[in-house]
């Protein structure tokens, strides 16, 4: 029998065939990834939480104000303590945009793939033995999957964050480990720390889980040699000269490896001590030494400490913890660990690593942390991936452990499944990715598809504003969807959870130059005062003019400080809303749904239809009624008006008679509209019809002239 080796081969990645493959895909995922990003960015669905954050940081660390993000109104360290962003400046500081961000984290996750490719071969392929073609493509399909994870592809949904860089650096700190390129592995530990102060826990349980692997696969660990040493121990030789107990840690604490234990605990604690120091200094100048905190929102403890404190004297609060949220939770970890088919199980003191991952979020009542379209799931799945390979590594070893044809034979059909399992494992999951087909996509938490974004008028006076300021960095305020676009200017800031003395006096001291608003946008009826709350405001909003403006859902309004002039740039518009989008109200009946249209014969009714309840932008508009009559008598008549505030406020109205419709033929009937404010809820209604024959409604243009 063959006896097993730890060394791993020595083969020529070049002269693989399966690298390139492996090469090409991870280049063509890098373009797909940087194209989806980037079209969420330009079709104004980026948001300042995060993107603007870390755009606000290293410009305004370029500028002289080290890590001062302007969306939080502090320095970024005295929140998350994340040296890392030192390590991206410098790419950052010779390409200063926007879009940089956006490529490096599409790059970086599209690369993790050929990263776990070569760490599959090295866990699969062991020395002595010659390569084996199956296996090969199983690394192959391996790291395919874990390119296609809706786990891995999550954080692309929402942004960029420096979390993500758990993809490539947890498999790349198993790729030096095997490799035994000890100071490599331990620089890559150390930038996975300086991502989050708090990934020092799972710095501690990477490492625990590679000494103990070097514990099973190698005989000549210096820890193995002092285990067998005090199994050894003759009692009878050394009871006399020193108790067995002493004699026994003497032993133990001559060991290297020991005191390299001992060593890495201390920094590790100390580091998580010293992030919390640094944090409580930059927050408020002050020196004070606070537990480590777990930074996890809705814990059930803010610290640390509290929270292994909890684990052992308040067990029932961690039941109930656990238990809130409980099927999205069990949900997102059956499906994370069904991306390699549970072949993790395979090697169950793999899942260690996963501890830090379920503390932090499945103690917490915040979904995010358990659901799809958040940089979470990246704390989790990179291990399930690795401890897949191990465990498969499992079924190498028996198989290259034997000399038995016939079990050969038996454990090759098995990795012919394993294969197989992965392969269906990733097509089933693949609806979930964002980059999938449309008509496949299943939606999932809040990741969006990018079929959703498409560059629109509303993109085209942000990004001509934007081109506009340029440098000048003007004072400038807007919302969490369009921040991104101007998040290189210093002064520009967006209403969101923060608010402080600083910005209400730069917005009510009419400072700000520029309020960049998009009307139809969830955000701009979010917070308190929220921008439309602003805006609404006849006083406040007197100040301003409207600068540039586009119309229609997607429509971007920028109001100017003092500026008295027409629109500098104004992007028309026109919508046509069938029959269909407009309500019936509940228990009508005197009417039918033909070919689209709303059809009506003999009927008085008080309300015909009303809706659709769109935002009007200021501008004019013609309001633009399709109607048909048939046979109609000429005392028959309908109102039609265009109000707001649920049809309280008139726009404008107008009685239609029968005679003004020309038997059988399609009439336009139109409103014009003049408004200065942006108007919400806005309904084109058919009122107080009383009509003798039949009236056909088709349904309502509105455009902007």
């Amino acid at each position: 029998m063959v006896k097993f080796s730890f060394h791993t081969c020595e083969s020529n990645y070049f002269k693989d065939p399966f690298f390139y493959i492996m090469l090409s895909i991870s280049i063509l995922f890098s373009y797909l990834f940087s194209y989806y990003t980037i079209l969420k960015y330009v079709s104004l669905n980026a948001t300042a939480y995060d993107l603007g954050i870390y755009v606000s940081i290293l410009e305004n660390t370029m500028h002289g104000h080290v890590m001062y993000a302007n969306p939080l109104l502090i320095n970024s360290f005295s929140e998350h303590f994340s040296p890392f962003l030192f390590v991206i400046y410098p790419i950052y500081w010779f390409f200063p945009y926007v879009k940089t961000l956006l490529i490096m984290q599409s790059v970086m996750i599209s690369f993790s793939g050929l990263v776990i490719y070569l760490l599959a071969r090295e866990i699969f392929f062991i020395n002595n033995f010659k390569k084996d073609i199956l296996l090969e493509m199983l690394a192959l399909f391996i790291s395919t999957s874990y390119i296609l994870s809706p786990y891995i592809e999550s954080p692309l949904s929402f942004d960029f964050h420096l979390m993500p860089f758990l993809i490539l650096f947890v498999p790349l700190s198993f790729y030096f480990f095997m490799k035994k390129y000890k100071i490599l592995n331990l620089i890559v530990l150390i930038l996975i720390i300086s991502l989050h102060s708090l990934f020092v826990i799972m710095v501690f349980f990477i490492i625990s889980y590679q000494f103990i692997f070097r514990i099973r696969n190698e005989g000549n660990l210096n820890c193995h040699k002092i285990i067998r040493t005090i199994a050894n121990i003759n009692i009878s030789d050394n009871l006399k000269k020193t108790p067995k107990s002493k004699y026994v840690l003497q032993k133990i604490v001559r060991s290297k490896t020991l005191i390299k234990i001992i060593i890495t605990l201390i920094l590790l604690v100390g580091y998580l001590y010293f992030a919390s120091l640094m944090k409580t200094f930059i927050a408020s100048g002050a020196v004070a030494l606070s537990p480590p905190s777990t930074m996890s929102t809705g814990s059930v403890s803010s610290s640390l400490a509290g929270l292994f404190t909890d684990l052992f004297t308040r067990p029932m609060l961690i039941e109930s913890a656990f238990l809130i949220n409980f099927p999205d939770k069990i949900i997102f970890a059956f499906y994370a660990f069904a991306n390699t088919g549970f072949l993790v199980f395979l090697d169950p003191l793999s899942l260690l690593m996963d501890i830090p991952y379920f503390l932090y979020a499945y103690l917490s009542s915040y979904g995010p942390y358990y659901s799809l379209g958040y940089q979470y799931s990246t704390m989790i799945i990179p291990f399930i991936f690795i401890g897949a390979l191990f465990g498969i590594r499992k079924i190498v070893q028996s198989a290259r452990a034997t000399d038995s044809d016939d079990v050969r034979r038996t454990i090759k059909k098995i990795l012919v499944g394993v294969i197989s399992i992965v392969i269906v494992s990733s097509l089933f999951e693949l609806p979930l990715d964002p980059i999938s087909p449309r008509n496949i996509f299943i939606e999932s938490g809040s990741m969006a598809n990018f079929h959703e974004f498409a560059y629109n008028n509303g993109s085209e006076i942000a990004f001509e504003l934007q081109k506009e300021i340029g440098e000048s960095d003007p004072y400038l305020l807007t919302i969490n969807n369009l921040y991104p676009v101007f998040a290189k200017d210093t002064n520009a800031y967006v209403i969101a959870f923060a608010w402080n003395s600083q910005l209400r006096n730069l917005i009510y001291g009419y400072h700000i130059e520029y309020l960049v608003n998009q009307p139809d946008s969830f955000w701009s009826n979010q917070f308190n005062p929220s921008m439309n709350d602003l805006i609404d405001n006849n006083t406040f909003i007197s100040h301003y003019g409207v600068y540039m403006e586009s119309f229609g859902q997607d429509g971007v309004i920028v109001y100017k400080l003092n500026y008295t002039g027409l629109p500098v740039l104004m992007i028309p518009y026109s919508a046509y809303l069938p029959a269909t989008s407009f309500y019936i109200a509940a228990g009508e009946y005197n009417y039918s749904i033909v070919n689209g249209s709303y059809v009506y014969h003999n009927t008085t009714m008080g309300t015909a239809w009303f809706g659709p309840y769109t935002t009007l932008l200021p501008g004019r508009y013609n309001i633009t009624y399709y109607l048909e009559s048939v046979n109609s008598e000429a005392n028959s008549s309908i109102l039609l008006d265009v109000t707001t505030n649920a049809g309280t406020v008139t726009l404008n109205q107008t009685v239609i008679n029968s005679s003004e419709l020309p038997n059988g033929d399609l009439e336009e009937v139109t409103l014009h509209l003049t408004l200065n404010e942006t108007k919400y809820s806005v309904e084109f209604r058919g009122m107080a019809i009383d009509w003798t024959g039949t009236l056909i409604f088709k349904g309502v243009k509105y455009s902007v002239y």
